[in-house]
């Protein structure tokens, strides 16, 4: 039934289709650490963490120095 037209005999009917194409989603605990990051910024909280804690970032590719 995938990309087909679904009829009655109602006029009134809706029309749906359907597609097995992957669409892209938000992971499941993307909502856990946004509610996360809200309430350490409302305590004050996050912006301490930024100031405390560095990552270091890796490079990748090749730069060129002037």
């Amino acid at each position: 039934m995938t990309g087909e037209l679904m009829s009655t005999d109602n006029p009134s009917s809706v029309s749906i289709r359907t597609e097995a194409s992957p669409t892209a989603s938000v992971p499941a605990w993307f909502g856990e650490v946004a509610l996360l990051a809200h309430t350490l910024t409302r305590l004050g909280l996050l912006s301490d963490i930024s100031e405390r804690v560095r990552f270091t970032r890796k490079r990748f590719g090749t730069f060129l120095r002037d």
